[in-house]
């Protein structure tokens, strides 16, 4: 991935927005909302009827979140990325909008219907009751689930992260094909040999060449080119 196009910093402006939108309100709310409501109204069935339209309104952020987040790492992740990468980024988004839909629409309506058939407050009910028991289990699922989906936003900013430092660096490491049992430096070593007859071959070129007389030259002193020394002696003397 690499934004060289208006579309494409387009497409990574709202991924990297979908991913504040699915982190910011998520940690906030588990961090700050929730325990500060339960800790500072008088009952607990009274910060719970805060805390569960908050939720709501949390999980709904991430839904849009998500299916932000799944079109754009599908665009992103288009080209030029691993297949484990493109994997991860693709699926994510996917477990993550099943997560807040599954807190939005199957755990928070039935937790807002015991407390209000519930006999009394939910905090004076014995802790036998079966109100307050299914309560309890659906108050650890929603927890489960609202921890899942902040574990699978965190893990999209984790790997956001990794694409784009890959891209930024645009650097791709040379796959070698190596014989077997051949090491690295092995294969180094040969490559360094193999240049050697070539750089001696370069070597050998640049020395000069003597000149060689020509078949035309004229016979000097009624001896011919190219002929030895013992029959110049004997002609001469």
């Amino acid at each position: 991935m690499r934004p060289s196009s208006r579309v494409d910093s387009a497409v990574l402006f709202f991924h990297l927005a979908a991913l504040a939108l699915a982190i910011g309100p998520a940690v906030f709310f588990g961090a700050v909302v929730a325990p500060t409501l339960f800790r500072v109204l008088p009952t607990r069935d009274l910060a719970a009827t805060v805390v569960s339209p908050v939720l709501s309104g949390a999980c709904l952020l991430a839904e849009v979140a998500f299916g932000v987040l799944f079109a754009t790492s599908f665009w992103l992740t288009r080209e030029g990325v691993p297949r484990l990468m493109r994997s991860l980024l693709t699926r994510l988004p996917v477990a993550g909008f099943f997560a807040a839909l599954v807190v939005h629409q199957l755990l928070i309506p039935p937790i807002d219907r015991i407390r209000r058939e519930a006999p009394g407050l939910i905090d004076h009910l014995p802790a036998a009751d079966p109100s307050r028991l299914l309560l309890e289990r659906y108050h650890r699922l929603s927890t489960g689930f609202f921890g899942a989906l902040l574990v699978t936003a965190i893990g999209m900013l984790l790997l956001t992260a990794r694409l784009l430092s890959v891209a930024s660096s645009g650097r791709r490491i040379p796959l070698r094909r190596f014989a077997p049992g051949m090491t690295r430096g092995d294969s180094g070593a040969a490559s360094a040999q193999k240049g050697l007859p070539d750089q001696q071959h370069s070597r050998n070129d640049e020395r000069p060449r003597p000149e060689v007389p020509g078949a035309g030259e004229r016979v000097r002193d009624g001896v011919e080119p190219g002929q030895g020394t013992e029959e110049r002696y004997r002609q001469e003397y």
